[in-house]
């Protein structure tokens, strides 16, 4: 059976496998690192502050796509 896929689920998998390269046990409170995602027309990107296996903590989330620029 096909499954139809949203355009969001392929770049939540690629956010998931970013996730995961970030070595989370080398971040701090002051330290942070940030992942950015491009995407057809735009991009993502989040400042991490503490990442683990179930949970992320984020600083900052940007999301800019051309299709929302005036």
């Amino acid at each position: 059976m096909n499954q139809k896929q949203f355009a969001g689920m392929d770049l939540a998998s690629r956010l998931a496998s970013l996730l995961d390269q970030v070595d989370g046990s080398v971040l701090t409170s002051t330290s942070r690192e940030t992942v950015k995602l491009d995407f057809d027309g735009g991009s993502f990107s989040c400042e991490l502050q503490a990442v683990d296996k179930l949970a992320c903590v984020a600083h900052e989330i940007m999301i800019s796509s051309e299709r929302t620029k005036d």
